[in-house]
């Protein structure tokens, strides 16, 4: 059950931050008709092939000065060939963003987007939930730091607690 298709109230605010790796991060919050439900959005920077390019462009004259070509040019195929299924499986979990719905007397729905396309989403009743703790640490997504992750946190109270 997808709860995306609310149209948000006027005030909606962007954010930037760090994660704690230190990409830059948008913290969007979008809070809807009467404070009844609010959508946190962190989105990250795309996945950067620049460094997988200049690692590939300094594989090739190391291999090259290896005489790699010269031994057996079948393991220089195996070589790039296992190098190009970790990027694959690099690019397919990394998240490109992660958000959380907010609905007063619903619930709440945690949604992760890949830089594939793909989506996982959770969605948790009300009658679940008694107290929002953030597990950042645990599930590592996107990574925010402390500031951007306390005022979701304080946001999410007023919005499950404070308003039903």
């Amino acid at each position: 059950m997808k709860f995306h298709n609310f149209k948000p109230k006027r005030s909606s605010a962007t954010n930037r931050h760090l994660s704690t790796t230190g990409k830059k991060i948008k913290l969007h919050i979008n809070d809807f008709i009467s404070g009844w439900a609010k959508e946190f959005e962190i989105e990250q920077e795309g996945f950067s092939f620049s460094k997988w390019r200049k690692f590939f462009v300094s594989l090739t004259p190391t291999a090259f000065c290896c005489q790699l070509h010269y031994w057996h040019s079948s393991s220089l195929v195996v070589l790039l060939l296992i190098l190009s299924i970790i990027l694959a499986t690099k690019v397919h979990l990394q998240v490109k963003k992660e958000s959380l719905l907010v609905i007063t007397s619903l619930g709440m729905q945690l949604t992760t987007t890949f830089m594939t396309g793909r989506q996982n989403s959770q969605f948790i009743q009300r009658h679940k939930i008694k107290d929002v703790v953030i597990n950042e640490g645990i599930t590592m997504n996107s990574l925010p730091r402390c500031d951007c992750l306390q005022k979701i946190y304080e946001e999410i109270q007023l919005t499950l607690f404070e308003n039903s």
